[in-house]
């Protein structure tokens, strides 16, 4: 009998494991494109219902020129810059914001708490400005910079019924 339970348990702990690696990042133990997407599609279904919601901004961050530090200093620097800058933005955002690593040096942001496109340049701002401080690592002193893409659902503006 314990070597069913015991059977059971260490069939649980795989399908675990691979549900993990299904939906969320190795490196950074961030959500995963496919986690995010879904995410997004179920925040967006519930903006389109909430009246109270007058938008949902998304936003997509890069990292400039992250090539040439994979290139030079190696991949195992880039892969600990990476957890890095994960690091970074999330300290820099609200409890509840979503972020994910959609591959290589792109992150995605879902901030579903902010109620206007002010907030959301302050969120923005907030989060460029936690990239601003080297990052150290190896005995390397490393800035970095990153573009992002904004896109926002539903604003209405502040005078709008």
């Amino acid at each position: 009998m314990s070597a069913i339970i015991s059977s059971a348990r260490q069939r649980q702990q795989v399908e675990e494991k691979i549900r993990y690696q299904a939906l969320y990042d190795l490196l950074t133990g961030l959500p995963n494109c496919l986690q995010f997407n879904d995410l997004l599609t179920k925040a967006i279904d519930q903006a389109t219902e909430d009246q109270e919601q007058n938008c949902l901004p998304v936003m997509f961050l890069d990292l400039d020129r992250f090539k040439i530090i994979n290139d030079t200093l190696g991949h195992i620097l880039g892969d600990e810059l990476l957890q890095n800058v994960a690091q970074r933005i999330r300290h820099s955002v609200r409890l509840g914001d979503i972020i994910a690593r959609c591959g290589g040096d792109e992150f995605t942001l879902l901030l579903p708490q902010i109620s206007n496109s002010e907030e959301f340049i302050q969120a923005s701002t907030r989060i460029l400005a936690a990239l601003e401080n080297p990052f150290y690592l190896h005995g390397h002193e490393l800035y970095i910079s990153a573009s992002l893409g904004i896109a926002m659902l539903n604003e209405q503006s502040p005078n709008a019924p």
